[in-house]
């Protein structure tokens, strides 16, 4: 078969699974919007993997649709929205079959810059001035621990999910530069790949295969750190293609492991208590001290 008889019909299923995701998008249904942008990236691996470029519209869909899906406040999410419909636009107006990265990358970098800005608290804008070269800064600072101990989903890994928070928290108090932004898509990618790392880390130290999942994820991450030292220009095709890479590694093991993967902190969701049960609690924990404290005391006078 043709490969490019064989993409046309793929790229057709892909633009579908686009429209249903803008649609989605259109109705605020931002849960729908997500699944719709997986079902995209999942699709792709049923084309030609040297295409996998088609992952890229999944990919920031799917960040759009998880900004707003965290959003609580209304008013906000309203006002962000206007740069996510422009930001949904030049995604489509790149997605053709040779896929326009610079449109795309460009939109992000808008997106993220103008989100920043409109998320900021008042006191925080008054306070912070754009200062993307401590931005730069702490990301390297963050990215020479990170690669020093890269393995992701030990017991005790944290290091990932630490680097996510803190860069986040950087770019939004801070502004970014773009190659910061990309490294964050990046490492964001990889966390999406660790959440099922995690799973396959169990199986592996059952069997004693620790190393083996070891080879299986380092590349990505050693790829990563090369290109970080390095001084790509936009349209950033290298870490266009070490993102892809991911991101079909990810889908993969969706296919292995299903929905068996980490929750994401957008995904958790906190049991809350009542108030009056909250303050029974509280309560009978205060109760419990007083009673300790009192035998505590007796035992001392018996002494």
């Amino acid at each position: 078969m043709k490969k490019g008889a064989f993409m046309v019909g793929v790229y057709e299923i892909l633009r579908q699974d686009f429209a249903a995701a803008s649609a989605a998008f259109d109705d605020t249904d931002y849960h729908d919007m997500n699944i719709c942008a997986n079902r995209l990236m999942a699709n792709v691996i049923f084309g030609d993997e040297h295409d996998a470029k088609y992952l890229v519209p999944g990919f920031f869909l799917r960040i759009i649709a998880s900004d707003f899906l965290a959003l609580k406040d209304d008013v906000v999410a309203k006002t962000v929205r206007q740069q996510a419909e422009r930001f949904v636009k030049e995604i489509d107006l790149a997605f053709n079959e040779e896929l326009d990265l610079k449109i795309i990358w460009n939109g992000f970098f808008e997106y993220m810059e103008r989100k920043r800005e409109l998320l900021m608290s008042p006191a925080e804008r008054r306070a912070y001035k754009s200062n993307k070269a401590f931005t730069a800064r702490g990301l390297s600072y963050l990215s020479s621990k990170f690669f020093s101990n890269p393995f992701l989903s030990g017991p005790d890994a944290i290091l990932l999910r630490a680097f996510i928070i803190e860069a986040d928290r950087l770019i939004r108090n801070h502004g970014a530069e773009q190659k910061e932004l990309v490294l964050f898509s990046l490492i964001k990618s990889l966390d999406w790949l660790d959440r099922y790392v995690a799973v396959a880390f169990s199986d592996a130290e059952k069997s004693g295969n620790i190393e083996g999942l070891k080879i299986d994820v380092d590349p990505y991450i050693k790829r990563i750190q090369i290109w970080y030292s390095g001084s790509e220009s936009h349209p950033y095709p290298d870490a266009t293609g070490i993102l892809c890479d991911i991101l079909l590694k990810w889908r993969k093991y969706y296919l292995r492991y299903l929905e068996r993967s980490k929750l994401s902190p957008d995904e958790e969701r906190r049991v809350e208590l009542p108030g009056q049960v909250r303050e029974r609690i509280g309560e009978t924990i205060v109760q419990a001290l007083q009673k300790d404290v009192g035998e505590k005391g007796l035992k001392r006078k018996k002494g």
